[in-house]
């Protein structure tokens, strides 16, 4: 029916008669980063925590050592950088992803407004 979720809400707006304002795209690259420090800073943190208190986000980070390998209460503090840049990683990668799918599904084509202002297609 619809090639896409953005030509679904295309169609929407015109069927409602509704006009939008042009819309700011998400920066890709700037979600990135936010997502790669904020991820990474919290398992850093948590992982020095750790270190200090050693039953501090044990049940955690047993967690994460399933997921990221290298990491974990037991690996001591080669394994709190080994953390901090596993949750940079992921966390710029989730960044990029949502910034990505936001500006996909968010605006109809032709509507988004970059940095200059102009609307773009």
């Amino acid at each position: 029916m619809f090639a896409s979720i953005r030509d679904a809400r295309t169609a929407l707006e015109r069927s409602s008669g509704v006009a939008r304002a042009p819309h700011r795209a998400l920066s890709v690259w700037g979600l990135a980063c936010a997502g790669g420090l904020l991820w990474g800073g919290c398992l850093l943190l948590i992982g020095i925590l750790n270190r200090v208190w050693p039953s501090y986000g044990t049940a955690f980070l047993d967690v994460l050592r399933s997921v990221y390998p290298g990491y974990g209460a037991a690996t001591g503090w080669v394994g709190v950088p080994i953390g901090a840049v596993y949750g940079a990683l992921d966390g710029a990668v989730a960044g990029a992803l949502v910034a990505w799918l936001y500006n996909a599904v968010a605006a109809p084509a032709g509507t988004i407004e970059r940095d200059g202002g102009e609307a773009t297609t």
